[in-house]
């Protein structure tokens, strides 16, 4: 659970020194968080959606994410790539439409790879 954590407090301290200089200042830190919650991988993914929105709810109350402006509260978006390749690319297109910050979440080698390759 503390690798977690740390993951997503070292997300934001980098999404913090992106965006220091930038114009807009969230209020909302939008954490995207895509897994197999049905399909072939459901009991893995559901343990890690309750394990990150345990991390999740953990900084929130310590009052959210030290931002250069202030705290920043963070809340996360959920997708089911239900084990499938497009899926899991159509939901990372449907996170980034939705403004989030960051993408945490598959383990699964081949989908963390179909993912990475959508974001060059």
């Amino acid at each position: 659970m503390s690798k977690k954590l740390c993951a997503l407090l070292l997300l934001a301290c980098l999404f913090g020194t992106s965006v220091a200089m930038a114009a807009p200042q969230p209020k909302e830190f939008k954490l995207g968080f895509i897994t197999s919650l049905s399909g072939q991988f459901a009991a893995v993914g559901e343990t890690q959606r309750k394990g990150t929105q345990l991390a999740v709810d953990q900084v929130n109350a310590r009052g959210g994410l030290n931002m250069p402006w202030g705290k920043v509260k963070v809340s996360m978006l959920v997708k089911d790539d239900e084990a499938k390749l497009d899926v899991g690319v159509r939901r990372y297109r449907e996170l980034v439409s939705a403004g989030i910050h960051a993408v945490v979440g598959t383990t699964w080698n081949p989908m963390a790879g179909a993912i990475n390759e959508e974001t060059k």
